[in-house]
């Protein structure tokens, strides 16, 4: 993933920040032309649920 879309979405997991730049797990719908829809990124609880990200695209 290009270092640009990790810092834009704030992705960067901090449990690793001081070693290297890696991306935290995230789902993110962005529609044509740049509006995001949907955006769950992983926290301390853990990944984002697939099943969530499934329902939000039935949804639409």
């Amino acid at each position: 993933m290009d270092r640009e879309v990790i810092q834009a979405y704030d992705l960067v997991d901090p449990r690793l920040k001081d070693v290297r730049e890696i991306s935290l797990s995230a789902f993110i719908l962005i529609k044509q032309g740049g509006d995001i829809l949907y955006f769950n990124k992983e926290t301390k609880e853990g990944r984002p649920d697939i099943n969530e990200l499934i329902s939000e695209i039935e949804k639409m």
